[in-house]
């Protein structure tokens, strides 16, 4: 029986009455130890799924403020990639360098995590963009976070905080998920937090080609381009993770999409449950079975 609760309190809720099965949320191994209770018909469950994403935020780069890259840069920068994946994700995450799967060959090797940087370092880039809040030329950005959801919350938050210290106005929206998408395809936002899946062959073109269906921040750059239509068509793999280097590495420059972290999917699952191991392709409910002494009565 299927129950889709897009509803993060009920779904907790259901959780504690033991009504579902299965429940996610990143943080969720945490519960264990907040109710240790759950341990008894719980156990937590912490795989790499074959699609699993990365959480980011897109810059629409065609906003005014949003077209110098060194202001996409300081941006950047407010977010501390170790501490979401340490604090938010309790452990259950990997700072993102790129747009692909970790361990991939369309992963880059050679390229570090943007880091967070001091709030000197970030007003400093701010000031050679022309923006200085002690000149009364203060850096506005509204950030959009789907509402209903603690992990955009607490990343968001966590911006915010050195933001302020940096001297950047960084507002933080939660909105109903419609409303964001309808704000996002009609231009109206600076940035938006989001996790997007990741295409398990390393094809980048929807997010960061100009034509890319999921190119919604407008950056525009010809290499780019050039590169990824390469790629479509390029079958050596030294050629492909050369032309892939080059692609990370301007993205990583260019910074039109903060790439914050890869989660890991953690779960608490019913311990009555068996077969239910990960793979390299996840769970399979088609190997789930439950002992006859065990099994509830169909409702």
């Amino acid at each position: 029986r299927l129950l889709f609760i897009t509803d993060q309190a009920a779904s907790y809720t259901a959780l504690v009455g033991r009504e579902i099965d299965w429940y996610a949320a990143p943080g969720s191994g945490e519960l264990l130890t907040q109710r240790p209770g759950l341990a008894s018909d719980y156990r937590k469950l912490v795989y790499d799924g074959p699609t699993v994403g990365v959480f980011m935020v897109q810059w629409n780069c065609e906003r005014e403020h949003l077209r110098d890259r060194r202001v996409r840069q300081a941006l950047s920068m407010l977010f501390d990639r170790q501490v979401i994946a340490e604090r938010v994700m309790a452990g259950h995450a990997l700072p993102a360098v790129a747009f692909a799967k970790p361990g991939s060959p369309a992963y880059p090797h050679d390229l570090a995590p943007l880091d967070a940087a001091s709030p000197e370092e970030i007003r400093r880039l701010v000031r050679e963009a022309g923006y200085d809040a002690s000149d009364g030329k203060l850096l506005r950005v509204e950030l959009l976070t789907p509402a209903g959801a603690p992990w955009y919350r607490r990343i968001a938050e966590l911006a915010r905080g050195a933001a302020v210290d940096a001297g950047i106005d960084l507002q933080v929206r939660e909105v109903a998920f419609e409303l964001l998408v309808q704000r996002r395809d009609g231009k109206d936002w600076d940035g938006v937090l989001l996790m997007n899946s990741l295409d398990r062959h390393g094809d980048p073109y929807e997010l960061l080609h100009s034509k890319g269906a999921g190119n919604v921040m407008g950056w525009h750059h010809e290499d780019a381009d050039r590169w990824i239509d390469a790629l479509r068509v390029e079958t050596d793999s030294d050629a492909r993770e050369s032309l892939l280097g080059r692609l990370h590495r301007l993205v990583h420059e260019e910074q039109p999409v903060a790439l914050l972290v890869h989660p890991l999917v953690a779960i608490l699952f019913n311990r009555d449950i068996h077969g239910a191991d990960p793979g390299p392709l996840g769970l399979w409910p088609e190997r789930f079975w439950v002992a006859p002494e065990q099994q509830r009565n169909a409702r």
